[in-house]
């Protein structure tokens, strides 16, 4: 209850009248109309009242006279709120104060009481006039007045969401007596209600009401959330809306309960509010006004810090984002920069802040940027590019860059915003990849190209090698014939040269020491680049080992000497250098499988007129070439290209024009110990002793050649055409197959699928896989033999000789 307003003192008289032997005294404070009026003895006894103050008890007049106080408000509310005015003002004090009071009918009413002594004819205080006034309306309007401009402004100073609850709890139950507030939000992850805010006894021990599931049986909260409506219930304790919270309603004497959802904009649920009342009455239409209060306010609150967090979340995404973020305004002047743009560009926040956006382009790129500019902010386009930029330091990059507006809201202005990320690395790999792609393309075509070659010069080889056979070597004819085969010869070396820039030569990869590659070509090196040019070699020490091809070693040290010297048709020096390089350097400056591991430089600088970089971005592309006609190939560095890839290395140039070239090679090292790459003597080749060849070749020139020279050897030979006459065969004639003799590529299944087969039929014969060139570096089983084409007659006997005298079947 209220404690009284004040006391005030007061010596009206009044006469008595002739009913109830009391007259009112004409100085007597007039009756207003709508009060309540009564005289109340000093034995707390109803003297006199007016019909208005009976009414309000559902009496009438005559019922209530001679009535004692504590029998008409309940002794409760007399010993705790009436006598100890009354008695006050038996006092001779005037008293005036404001209370709830309960009503048969009209519930609870707020009333403002003054007491004033009255004296009969004498000085001595026989009564207490009571005038009183129903406040209730009054009561209600500033209580709901108090709850919103409270909470309102605790919103507005960015109180935590805890203090706004907790204030709008106390100021519910203070305007609601007998109620306690609850208030849950609405988890959108989980789908059940948290507990917002609720009196201190509830929460430290809430009974399950903390994660609420919303449901027909949790309550008129998890009722409200489930229906999206305001629900009311009478009895908590029998209303099967709170069979699963009982035990709750229990303990906290809960009788009943409304509870109200609230939503956002777009109808997403984001809560309720609740009042659980301890008395057994039906709540009266101002709870219901409260709770409407307090539902509005809790929607703006979370709204609110739902909207904070977002600001926080975006506020923080933008301060950490990797990629730099401006604000400018509509006019080009910068407002905002993040840390990344700090990191990215050298220049500070504050040093930056208020500078014209423009200023970040390279000073060719301003003029287009501003017009660019300009569209967005006439238009509202947003728009991405990729730009020069300019750092602090003066530095160029490549920025991707997006630029948007951004329309104004509560109250912000207009403002545009660039988002921008450094991708000059990107870029570079980009260019990096597509320069690789256009190669693998035309690697696919050369190696197509050099495999139908390949076929072609060993029908050319063989046909004129066996003529020669034939007719001796001091025939007229034979002569001419050696022409041919030197022409054919010159042919294949052009073959596997692109099949080296294809990436599709075999391989014969051994531990090796570069600079003992280096020593071994040296004097050769000194020959071709001839007496005018100087060679300084400088060898790496403690060089670390590569697994390599020697011969392809070779030819890539040959290759760049050559095309070192041919940029020097006046005179220089070429720099043959050998060094170990740590991950760093590579990821610097090479590409490709070399990047990020310990590696082998072998690096040819030289002297001369240099390159463009319209020449350099070519220069590994097959039978592309600077030189007059009829002075290059256009293969040499597209062949140290493929070899450079084949072993899983990385090839850079650093060349200018007028300021010489260097060609930098990398291959990634190996811990093993170098082998003996020198060439094995040759012995002569094992006498055949005939027996039976699976012979399977799709080209049908090649598949003849092959059956004469076979059949001429003595061998039995078995044709088929492609894989699968080859695996027929081969099961119909198993136990009298000596040696497979099988084309690696043909229709329908090729070699390598053959000797699968054969396997798996138990044919444990040798084979020899005849291949133009090999994609994959496979390392075959024991007894399979590789023979490169084009296969010359001699190099075919030799093969099949060794094979079979060593034990072949």
């Amino acid at each position: 209850m209220d404690s009284p307003h004040g006391a005030e003192a007061a010596g009206n008289e009044v006469p008595s009248t002739p009913q109830g032997g009391l007259e009112v005294h004409p100085s007597v404070r007039p009756c207003p109309i709508g009060e309540f009026v009564s005289l109340i003895s000093l034995e707390y006894r109803y003297a006199h009242v007016n019909a208005a103050h009976a009414a309000a008890h559902h009496f009438t007049v005559s019922d209530l006279l001679n009535k004692s106080v504590p029998d008409i408000w309940g002794q409760e509310t007399f010993e705790e709120v009436i006598r100890p005015n009354l008695d006050h003002c038996f006092a001779g004090n005037v008293v005036h104060y404001q209370a709830w009071f309960d009503f048969p009918m009209t519930g609870r009413r707020f009333w403002e009481v003054s007491y004033y002594p009255y004296r009969e004819e004498g000085t001595e205080i026989t009564h207490a006039m009571v005038i009183t006034r129903d406040l209730t309306e009054q009561k209600h309007s500033s209580d709901l007045l108090l709850i919103e401009t409270t909470v309102l402004d605790l919103i507005a100073r960015n109180a935590t969401l805890g203090e706004v609850f907790a204030r709008l709890r106390d100021l519910v139950e203070a305007a609601l007596p007998g109620s306690l507030h609850i208030a849950f939000a609405h988890d959108p992850a989980s789908g059940r209600l948290k507990l917002l805010t609720a009196p201190e006894f509830i929460l430290n021990c809430n009974d399950g009401i903390d994660d609420l599931e919303p449901s027909h049986e949790t309550g008129s909260c998890g009722n409200a959330a489930l229906l999206g409506v305001p629900v009311s219930v009478g009895d908590c304790l029998s209303d099967p809306r709170w069979s699963r919270l009982r035990t709750f309603a229990r303990r906290f004497s809960i009788t009943s309960s409304i509870s109200l959802p609230f939503h956002d904009d777009s109808g997403v649920l984001l809560g309720t509010v609740a009042a659980y009342y301890t008395f057994g009455k039906e709540p009266d239409p101002f709870n219901h006004e409260v709770l409407a209060v307090a539902r509005n306010l809790a929607r703006v609150a979370i709204e609110r810090d739902r909207g904070e967090q977002e600001r926080r979340r975006l506020a923080a995404t933008v301060e950490n984002s990797v990629d730099a973020i401006l604000i400018v305004d509509l006019a080009g002047k910068v407002q905002y920069v993040n840390p990344a743009f700090e990191t990215l560009t050298g220049h500070s926040r504050t040093d930056f802040t208020g500078r014209r956006l423009f200023d970040l382009f390279a000073p060719q790129e301003r003029k287009r940027m501003e017009d660019r500019f300009r569209e967005v902010g006439l238009r509202g386009d947003a728009w991405t590019e990729r730009v020069q930029c300019i750092r602090k330091d003066g530095s160029l990059y490549l920025g991707q860059s997006t630029l948007f507006a951004v329309a104004p809201v509560d109250h912000a202005q207009a403002c545009a915003v660039m988002v921008q990320r450094d991708i000059t690395e990107q870029e570079r790999m980009e260019t990096q990849l597509r320069h690789a792609q256009k190669l693998e393309a035309v690697g696919q075509l050369a190696g197509g190209v050099a495999h139908d070659f390949n076929n072609l010069l060993q029908v050319i080889l063989s046909h004129a090698e066996l003529s020669i056979e034939e007719l001796g070597a001091d025939h007229e004819v034979s002569e001419g014939l050696r022409q041919v085969l030197k022409c054919a010869d010159r042919g294949t070396t052009l073959v596997r040269q692109l099949l080296a820039f294809s990436r599709r030569e075999i391989l014969h990869p051994k531990p090796l020491d570069l600079n003992d590659v280096l020593r071994g070509v040296l004097k050769m090196i000194r020959r071709l680049i001839g007496e005018h040019i100087d060679l300084e070699v400088l060898e790496g020490s403690d060089l670390r080992r590569v697994n390599a091809d020697p011969s392809q070693m070779e030819q890539i040290l040959i290759n760049l000497c050559v095309n070192a010297r041919d940029a020097m048709p006046d005179g220089g020096k070429i720099v043959i250098r050998t060094a170990n390089v740590g991950p760093e350097t590579v990821s610097r400056s090479g590409r490709g499988r070399a990047l990020g591991q310990e590696s082998v430089l072998l690096s040819v600088s030289d002297t001369g007129v240099g390159m463009s970089a319209d020449v350099k971005e070519r220069i590994f592309e097959p039978f592309f070439t600077t030189k007059g006609v009829g002075k290059g190939t256009g293969l040499g560095l597209a062949t140290v290209y493929g070899i450079v890839v084949q072993h899983h290395g990385a090839i850079e140039v650093e060349s200018r024009p007028g300021t010489g070239s260097t060609f930098e090679v990398y291959l990634p090292a190996i811990d093993s110990e170098p082998e003996d790459f020198a060439e094995p003597p040759l012995t002569g080749a094992p006498q055949a002793h005939g027996g039976t060849v699976l012979l399977a070749e799709d080209d049908a020139d090649v598949r003849d050649l092959m059956v004469r020279i076979l059949e001429h050897e003595g061998y039995r030979v078995l044709v088929a055409c492609d894989g699968q006459e080859a695996i027929e065969l081969a099961r119909a004639q198993s136990a009298s197959i000596d040696l497979a003799l099988l084309d690696m590529i043909m229709p329908r299944m090729g070699g390598k699928r053959v000797l699968e087969h054969l396997r798996r039929y138990g044919l444990r014969i040798p084979v020899v896989l005849c291949t133009g060139y090999h994609n994959e570096q496979s390392e075959f089983e024991e007894g399979v033999t590789l023979l490169q084409k084009p296969v010359t007659p001699k190099a075919l006997r030799a093969t099949l000789s060794g094979i079979l005298a060593s034990g072949g079947r």
